[in-house]
């Protein structure tokens, strides 16, 4: 029988429960899980925020939930009504009043714990920083008994500065990862990379461990499908699952202002929704990520409706791969 974990609490936001004739609203569907039911997807908030100046990442996973009033479960994009998916809102992970170490820790080993009692489900983790992708990888190994594990990374930055001089930062999730062992950079794939914000020293360390990073420029120019057929077949090539790691300073900053680092130049949300349900699709994808969401910085509440249309997308991928599968 299912346990209650210790470092988990249950969802805090009270969602609108006004029902309608005509259609269901994600509102209504999707219910605080109970630990006992079966489920498809598990909504899981790891609510932190860093200190690179004032942030509210801490506000992304609630920011996504409000807007869950707004929105129905049937696509006219990609023609699908994805109610008969059974996804919870499995709630937020505790965080350490003061230790970034210790609430990574309570992280990992909740989403651990979380995995062990129902191995089969889906996790789509909302943050947060994106410092959360790395407690959340390792968790999610570790609950799947040491799944190899590869990784596709929607971003502007690549992520892989060196934590010996940085610790658990943003900036530092997959070189983490990686020279721990939990991701083979042969596996990995970062697209939508843009900007000036990289450097010759982390390119070298990247094409030394095999990681492949795509450009949002490549993206333009060769199609978002023919860019993410190729990372599946980097990232499943040898492993067992594959993990999905979006960060929203990925898509163009004009349409998703409210992130901490945007910088023009990113993805379009059209590619964005586009990817998303052709992972969907895909059987080896088992966890997705959504983060450096800042409420604070957002204009009219566009980004987080971004972020529900996004989760919203990778469940009409997921819904054609349970009619596939089943």
């Amino acid at each position: 029988m299912s346990q209650r974990i210790e470092k988990l609490l249950p969802p805090q936001l009270v969602q609108s429960r006004g029902e309608t004739r005509d259609y269901n609203m994600m509102s209504t569907w999707i219910r605080p899980w109970d630990y006992q039911e079966e489920l498809d997807v598990g909504i899981i908030g790891l609510p932190q925020t860093l200190s690179h100046g004032f942030q509210g990442t801490f506000m992304g996973p609630n920011a996504v939930r409000e807007t869950f009033a707004t929105f129905g479960t049937r696509s006219f994009d990609f023609d699908v009504d994805v109610a008969d998916l059974k996804v919870r809102d499995v709630g937020d992970v505790k965080l350490h009043p003061t230790s970034v170490v210790e609430t990574h820790a309570n992280f990992e080993s909740a989403l651990a714990d979380v995995y062990k009692q129902r191995p089969n489900f889906i996790p789509i983790l909302l943050g947060g920083h994106h410092a959360v992708a790395a407690p959340s990888v390792r968790g999610f190994k570790k609950g799947h008994g040491g799944f190899k594990v590869g990784l596709i990374d929607f971003d502007a930055h690549n992520d892989l500065r060196d934590p010996t001089y940085e610790g658990p930062s943003g900036g530092t999730p997959f070189r983490q990862l990686i020279d721990q062992g939990y991701v083979d950079g042969r596996n990995a794939v970062q697209v939508g990379l843009h900007g000036f914000l990289s450097s010759s020293v982390l390119k070298e360390y990247a094409d030394k461990r095999g990681l492949r990073m795509v450009s949002a420029r490549e993206v333009r120019a060769r199609g978002i499908i023919k860019v993410v057929e190729e990372a599946i077949a980097q990232a499943s090539d040898g492993t067992d699952a594959i993990y999905i790691s979006f960060d929203m300073d990925a898509i163009e900053a004009a349409l998703a202002p409210g992130t901490v680092a945007h910088t023009p130049g990113g993805l379009m949300l059209g590619d964005v929704f586009e990817a998303l349900h052709l992972l969907g699709q895909t059987p080896k994808v088992m966890a997705m990520d959504i983060v450096e969401m800042d409420p604070l910085r957002d204009l009219r509440g566009m980004t987080p409706r971004v972020g529900c249309m996004m989760l919203m997308s990778f469940l009409a991928g997921l819904h054609q791969r349970k009619k596939l599968y089943r």
